[in-house]
Order: structure tokens, then sequence, then C-alpha cells
């Protein structure tokens, strides 16, 4: 599991299970802002979010994930 933190336009925090980046060039700051953008138009919020996280584990459970 990663996360993404964004600062502004002044760095950005990519947190991963064993290991932290710290990234300042605006070159990169900008690609990460690309990503988040696009993730963020992919997102589902709100209440379609909860109809959407009971089917997705109902499927996880018919494939034995758990």
């Amino acid at each position: 599991m990663q996360q993404l933190i964004l600062y502004d336009n002044r760095m950005v925090l990519v947190e991963a299970i064993t290991a932290e980046l710290t990234i300042t060039q605006p070159r990169e700051i900008a690609q990460y802002g690309r990503v988040f953008e696009s993730l963020s138009r992919q997102a589902v919020v709100g209440n379609a979010s909860c109809c959407s996280s009971r089917q997705g584990n109902g499927r996880w459970q018919q494939q034995g994930w758990r």
C-alpha cells in the first residue's frame, strides 16, 4: 500500500511499506500531480463508494480472497 501526499507545488511525499520518498524537483512534482488528478477522476466517493465496496467484497469472497 502506498500513500501519496502533495504539499502545494513544493514537495510530494510518497510512503511505501519499506521506504519514504521526498520529491522536490518541479518536473517530478508535476508528474505526481498529473497522476493524482487522474486517480481523483477515477475515485468513487459518497454513497456510490459504499455500494461499490460491498460489490467488490462479494467478488473477493467468491474468488476466495480476503
